[in-house]
């Protein structure tokens, strides 16, 4: 967001993993080992930019055993629009988000 699309083009970097949200949709079919390799390569590409993306490394950090990074990615999702992270809470806030918290304190909620 902060950034040219010309100044990204020269570095490999990533808005979201869809692949970490894959893992974390479809737990069962990937191995322990699998969802480490992936979340590890992913974190460090991830610029977050999409509000849904720290909820969902969140998740997956608490999946491979992260307790402290999955804290902290929940602290940064569930004070998205409260500290006005992306500058944008004027125009609504990011439900989707909320949700993202809401996995965090309530995993298995129907």
């Amino acid at each position: 967001m902060h950034y040219h699309p010309l100044t990204l083009y020269r570095y490999q970097v990533c808005k979201q993993a869809d692949v970490v949200l894959a893992e974390f949709l479809l737990s069962e079919e990937f191995s322990r080992e699998q969802k480490i390799r992936d979340y590890e390569y992913y974190e460090k590409i991830t610029t977050h930019d999409s509000s849904l993306s720290p909820c969902i490394y969140g998740c997956m950090a608490s999946d491979i055993g992260r307790i402290e990074e999955s804290y902290n990615y929940y602290v940064k999702t569930a004070r998205t629009d409260l500290d006005d992270f992306h500058g944008n809470v004027k125009d609504g806030v990011h439900a989707a988000n909320m949700a993202g918290s809401y996995l965090r304190v309530c995993p298995y909620a129907p």
